[in-house]
């Protein structure tokens, strides 16, 4: 058997357990979480560092709905990157449309502002060369079909969807199969009756521990289609955020 990947494997959940550490007693100073770490043991920080594994931290804290984290967090908002690393295309930027007749690499944004530059007229719009990627905030609504089909008509390039957090990380992505999206490194996603929680591991400004996305579905563990291992989140409703498989 290779020892390699099992090492690599356990260098990466040391370097997700430290991270999420980090973001735990962050998130003490939270009044909002302070109260649910307390009630779950975890309402210091030494409580923290003698947790061994990620499970032992995320096991005993109880999910936080979104509208009430919100309701805690008036001052919440979602931070859209200005620019961000494409995923399915190593090295592209994908930048948030800033001028008009301007053509770029790719586009990035939240889906009213690409609705809103898909609409306009053709002589003032701007335009993509590779591709268009909607970045979908908690909370955010659905990517439906009507809207691939606007901005694929608007700027005929591949369309897609990735979830970000507060900070404006991307955490997870939808690849060229459109079989839901695949999660990165810096996020743990769990799903409780057909609603998908999220614990940000880059988040320390606004910490996102078992928060709900807004994202209803599966959080599936086999090979996807276009043959990327590791977790991926496939949609409870088909062309919702993906078009669903197993």
């Amino acid at each position: 058997m290779d020892v390699f990947p099992q090492a690599a494997a356990r260098a990466r959940r040391r370097i997700s357990l430290w991270k999420a550490r980090s973001v735990f007693r962050q998130a003490l100073a939270d009044p909002y979480y302070a109260a649910r770490l307390q009630q779950a043991g975890l309402g210091s920080v030494d409580a923290i560092r003698s947790a061994r594994s990620l499970e032992a931290l995320l096991a005993p804290l109880p999910c936080a709905p979104l509208a009430a984290y919100r309701k805690a967090r008036p001052d919440l908002r979602c931070q859209y990157p200005e620019s961000v690393a494409h995923p399915l295309f190593p090295g592209l930027p994908a930048n948030q449309p800033k001028n008009f007749r301007t053509r770029y690499p790719a586009l990035a944004g939240p889906l009213g502002l690409l609705r809103h530059v898909a609409r306009l007229q053709p002589d003032y719009r701007v335009r993509a060369q590779f591709a268009v990627l909607v970045l979908r905030g908690p909370g955010d609504g659905d990517l439906t079909g009507s809207d691939r089909s606007l901005l694929w008509e608007a700027f005929q390039v591949p369309v897609s969807e990735a979830f970000i957090g507060f900070d404006g990380e991307l955490l997870a992505w939808e690849c060229e199969a459109h079989c839901g999206m695949h999660v990165n490194a810096g996020a743990i996603f769990e799903e409780f009756g057909g609603a998908i929680y999220f614990t940000s591991l880059s988040d320390r400004g606004q910490p996102s521990l078992r928060l709900e996305t807004g994202l209803s579905g599966r959080v599936l563990a086999g090979p996807c289609e276009c043959g990327r291992p590791g977790p991926r989140l496939s949609a409870a409703v088909p062309g919702a955020f993906s078009s669903a498989a197993d």
